[in-house]
């Protein structure tokens, strides 16, 4: 179970900005906002009254009458990490006079329905019950503590911006518009291949995308050597050494050991940033390097002439993101570094609503469509089987898609989709304009969510301009 809690996290989240010109030193943070707490019901659509405090961070020094409300639509996280990483509000809030709002997902941070957790009463974490939580923030803040809001633009990144589109679909009424990042709405859908999610990490450890030209085709060489040496109990010796592992390899750990270094090349793809970078990576005061992917591919990008010398090729590659500190991991575990109560929410959300389409994580079918391996896929059946066993669940795989799958999203208006085309999540996301008002913007060299994050002078021009014309969309959305 650690192993595709460890995964699913890495995979979804998680673990999700502005005008070039106006930079901010220090930057906008926590520290700038006040923290408070609204009483929710714990069901918005029974007839209990019990309640609990959903936290939010409020940044109201610019907000005038006639300006909008900034509201950020929390995901799988602590809300803290998305108030000091969304440059996108902080950098144009002043000269649109916003009331910028950050509010936390039910379950995570200290939004708690109940003392116990998700298993206590998990029935309650639909994302149903989490729009319903924003929407009932939203007219509490405009009718009760800031008249004259003149729109409700929501932002959102990765899973928060799906819930930023969303709440644009289920509350056109409070939602005046949206701004959708790395929303991969298609990964509900019946049609969506997990496979071309691997291909997107893929072609980032290519020339394509800007790194070395033989990098995928050596870590598959690489990836190939090694799954082949659990036939040889012998040889797992020599495997657990080279990788530096906590617990010496067995024949039975074939499929954990290749997922531990498929989830590597995951998040480095993601965090394929311009400028070096926590956000992915999880460790405050040790970024990830700028261009992390091509990093790892200066490891592996001349292939090494001997079985071991290619191994330890592939240790270094994933070492960019497996050991960041370069001290603090002094073996690794190949069930996961970073285990976190938020992998088994977000499990259990699969497990409960469908979140993708039949598995935890995509299948990779290996070289030449992937630098992988072929892979089993969890398909409905086996998925059924997981959630009943760990939580007692069956998915209800078509719900979120009927309602507000691909196909529900012509019929609204004001979304602005924008995706990194390096991020591998864009395989799923809305990648053409739907109507006038439902637009679709490319970022070439753009990790997962870049758009949200703060200017910077490394980033490539293609954000710049979807910055722009994101801007220009909330301004029309406002008169």
């Amino acid at each position: 179970m650690r192993l595709l809690l460890s995964v699913a996290l890495l995979l979804a989240a998680a673990l999700s900005f502005a005008s070039a010109e106006r930079q901010y030193d220090p930057r906008p943070s926590v520290d700038n906002t006040t923290e408070l707490y609204h009483t929710q019901f714990i069901d918005h659509f029974g007839w209990r009254n019990e309640t609990f405090l959903q936290r939010y961070f409020v940044y109201d020094k610019w907000f005038k009458p006639g300006g909008p409300m900034f509201f950020y639509t929390g995901n799988e996280a602590d809300v803290v990490l998305f108030v000091n990483s969304t440059g996108l509000m902080w950098q144009n809030g002043e000269e649109l006079n916003a009331l910028l709002v950050f509010a936390e997902h039910r379950f995570f941070g200290r939004s708690l329905p109940c003392p116990g957790g998700f298993m206590q009463c998990g029935n309650y974490l639909g994302t149903e019950q989490a729009m319903t939580d924003y929407a009932v923030l939203i007219e509490h803040l405009q009718t009760q503590k800031y008249l004259g809001v003149s729109a409700v633009v929501t932002f959102g990144g990765s899973y928060g911006g799906m819930l930023s589109a969303w709440m644009r679909m289920r509350y056109p009424n409070i939602v005046t518009g949206a701004i959708a990042s790395s929303a991969p709405i298609g990964c509900m859908s019946e049609h969506y291949s997990g496979e071309s999610y691997w291909a997107v990490v893929t072609r980032d450890a290519t020339s394509a995308g800007g790194a070395e030209p033989n990098c995928a085709q050596n870590v598959n060489a690489a990836i190939t050597e090694a799954l082949a040496m659990f036939s040889d109990p012998s040889d797992l010796s020599e495997l657990t050494d080279i990788f530096n592992l906590c617990s010496p390899l067995r024949s039975t750990d074939q499929e954990a050991f290749g997922l531990f270094i498929q989830a590597a090349f995951d998040s480095m793809a993601m965090g394929n940033y311009p400028f070096p970078s926590s956000y992915i990576s999880g460790a405050p005061g040790f970024p990830a390097p700028a261009w992390p992917m091509r990093v790892a591919c200066q490891a592996i990008g001349t292939a090494a002439s001997t079985r071991r010398g290619l191994l330890t090729q592939l240790w270094q590659a994933i070492s960019v993101v497996d050991n960041i500190t370069g001290i603090e991991v002094p073996c690794y575990n190949i069930s996961g570094l970073n285990p976190s109560v938020y992998s088994a929410i977000w499990d259990y959300m699969v497990c409960t609503e469908g979140m993708i389409n039949e598995q935890p994580y995509f299948a990779a079918t290996g070289w030449p469509a992937d630098m992988f391996w072929k892979q089993p896929v969890y398909n409905r059946a086996r998925m059924n089987q997981h959630c009943q066993h760990f939580f007692g669940k069956t998915p209800r795989w078509n719900y979120l898609n009927d309602v507000l799958g691909v196909k529900a999203i012509p019929s609204s208006s004001n979304i602005v989709f924008a995706n990194g085309l390096l991020d591998p999540w864009h395989s799923g996301g809305i990648l053409t304009n739907l109507s006038s008002t439902l637009l679709a913007f490319h970022i070439p060299d753009g990790g997962h969510h870049l758009d949200l994050f703060f200017s910077t002078d490394q980033d490539p021009d293609s954000v710049k301009w979807v910055r722009r014309r994101q801007v220009e969309n909330i301004r029309r959305w406002m008169s």
